[in-house]
């Protein structure tokens, strides 16, 4: 009886780590090829960036130079850091001092009694 249930149970553990392991190297290879696509899409950027520069260079009214493509790629990432902060900012205040009451605008939206006496505290 006992010896039935192992063969079983470890049949069954058989089918479950072939399961995983097809899983992973699908969710691997999908992973790989999304992190290939994003390399290439960055790199024909670079090209491309690089390419309107050069043929740029040395013109009275030159509008891809070094220092615009510098400025618009540093502005970019800097608004891209500012939202990551301010996320980050309210997020860990969430964490230390529990979920903020609604802003009183919506004070009318709410009529619970429970959120209503919790908002009035």
């Amino acid at each position: 009886m006992i010896l039935s249930v192992i063969v079983r149970y470890s049949s069954n553990l058989t089918d479950a780590m072939h399961f995983g392991r097809r899983k992973g190297m699908v969710s691997g290879g999908g992973m790989g090829l999304v992190m290939f696509i994003i390399f290439v899409v960055y790199c024909v950027i670079f090209w491309y960036g690089c390419k309107l520069v050069r043929e740029d260079f040395g013109k009275e009214d030159a509008v891809y130079t070094p220092g615009n493509m510098l400025i618009v790629s540093t502005t970019t990432c800097l608004r891209l850091k500012f939202n990551a902060s301010k996320s980050a900012f309210v997020i860990c205040a969430v964490q230390d001092n529990g979920i903020p009451p609604p802003p009183t605008y919506l004070a009318s939206v709410y009529e619970h009694d429970s959120i209503v006496s919790w908002q009035q505290t």
